[in-house]
């Protein structure tokens, strides 16, 4: 049984590939450093690991790029979550150092959580208390991270 397969989006299978050559690339040429592990990380293990993640995320573009001949539906993606909450990571980097940590966690909890915000606000009023609850009494207090939790 042969199951024939066809490019639904030439741009995207392009890419894909491109992606997963240089990625295959990097990875062969960085493997000419000393890699270390994850505790002790030698000079050759992040640009590793960041070429084994393009090169996975180009085989997964070129692989979605591909359809059966009768393929059921296309993949849709979801943009506007994705764009919170990739908000969310850059508001808490740029808030933690000068808004403190209770305002940044405040950030990322109302933008990773902007859909349910609008529909369920007590959920995300009660996620938020608990996670800055945590996270202050842990990284503040237990651990002595040198941050602030207010604005000075």
């Amino acid at each position: 049984m042969t199951v024939q397969v066809r490019i639904q989006n030439p741009q995207r299978f392009a890419a894909g590939l491109i992606f997963l050559a240089i990625g295959a690339f990097a990875m062969i040429y960085g493997s000419r450093y000393r890699m270390g592990s994850a505790t002790h990380m030698g000079p050759g293990y992040f640009p590793f690991v960041l070429s084994a993640i393009i090169a996975l995320l180009g085989l997964s573009s070129a692989l979605t790029s591909l359809a059966p001949a009768h393929a059921p539906r296309p993949v849709v993606w979801h943009v506007i979550p994705l764009i919170c909450i990739l908000a969310g990571i850059v508001a808490f980097g740029l808030l933690v150092e000068h808004a403190g940590l209770v305002l940044a966690i405040a950030a990322v909890v109302m933008l990773g959580c902007y859909q349910r915000l609008l529909s369920r606000p007590w959920e995300v009023l009660v996620i938020g208390i608990v996670l800055i609850g945590m996270s202050v009494g842990l990284f503040i207090h237990g651990l002595g991270m040198p941050w602030q939790a207010l604005p000075s």
